[in-house]
Order: structure tokens, then C-alpha cells, then sequence
């Protein structure tokens, strides 16, 4: 199974680290990392203007636009979302949205905030778990239980 993993751009360097390769390996997954996989986003400096000016210098003028669309491309190449969301992060959130609410797929939003486990869009959304509280279990549970839809099964 592969994974797109969505998470805050600031974290990077936290999820390349230690965040991936635990989930790698704990769950037995592959995960996409939308930053560490395109080296030229994951070296940029944390300031979100040197953020943008290295995009630009290192996309060739890729527009916004053209970067989003890359990152849609991205996630429809995968099997699902897990995104670690541990603060307001809008590409995070639009990267849950489309794949749960657009593209009708497993979505699992693993937040350090347990407030965050009671918002409507995340419960709506998603399947809202706190970090600490995310095992192989719980794990398998949400992502690899069978799903009954019109037509039969479903197995994720």
C-alpha cells in the first residue's frame, strides 16, 4: 500500500527524519513525501518568501497553480492520505479534503491537538486519531478493515 503522507511544509525535515520511517515501518507501508522526495523543496529554509523564491528558481517558473496540480497528480497516484496535521496548514487540509471528499478514499488526519479530534470537517472528513494513540492496530484497523459499498466489497 502507498500512502500519500500530507503535512505542514515548517515539519519537513521532523516527518523525513522520524515521522516516515517509523510509520514505514511500524505499519508496513510506502510512503510519498511530497517535500523529501522532491529534493528541491525539502533543502529550502524554513521562511515561507525563501520558500517561494526557491520554488520558483528550482520549478523553472512553475506557477502556484502548476505546483498544486503536481501535488493532486501525486495523490491520485496513491492508495489513500495520512497527513499529520499539527498546526493550520492549508495545503494539508486541501490535500484531505481532496482525497476524501473528491476522490472518495481512505483518509486517516493524525493530529497532536486532541481538540482537533472534535472538529466537524476532520470527523467528517477523515478518520481524526491522535499521534500518540496511532498503533498497528488501530492502524489496520482503519485503513485495512473491509468496506461494504453498492457492488460488494471493498478492501483498502
Amino acid at each position: 500500500m502507498k500512502l500519500y503522507l500530507a503535512h505542514n511544509y515548517g515539519i519537513r525535515h521532523t516527518v523525513k527524519d522520524t515521522i516516515q520511517p517509523k510509520w514505514e515501518n511500524q505499519f508496513e507501508i510506502e510512503l510519498f513525501n511530497p517535500f523529501a522526495d522532491r529534493p528541491e523543496l525539502y533543502e529550502t529554509q524554513n521562511s515561507s518568501e525563501k520558500y517561494a523564491m526557491h520554488i520558483d528558481e528550482q520549478q523553472k517558473g512553475m506557477t502556484p497553480n502548476q505546483i498544486m496540480e503536481q501535488d493532486l497528480r501525486d495523490i491520485l497516484k496513491c492508495d489513500g492520505l495520512i497527513a499529520y496535521v499539527i498546526k493550520s496548514c492549508i495545503g494539508t487540509f486541501m490535500e484531505l479534503f481532496y482525497n476524501s471528499y473528491i476522490l472518495k478514499r481512505k483518509t486517516i488526519a493524525v493530529v497532536d491537538d486532541p481538540d482537533l479530534l472534535y472538529h466537524v470537517w476532520l470527523r467528517s472528513l477523515t478518520e481524526p486519531i491522535l499521534y500518540k494513540d496511532l498503533t498497528k492496530y488501530r492502524f489496520d484497523e482503519i485503513y485495512r478493515k473491509p468496506v461494504f459499498r453498492k457492488g460488494g466489497l471493498v478492501n483498502y
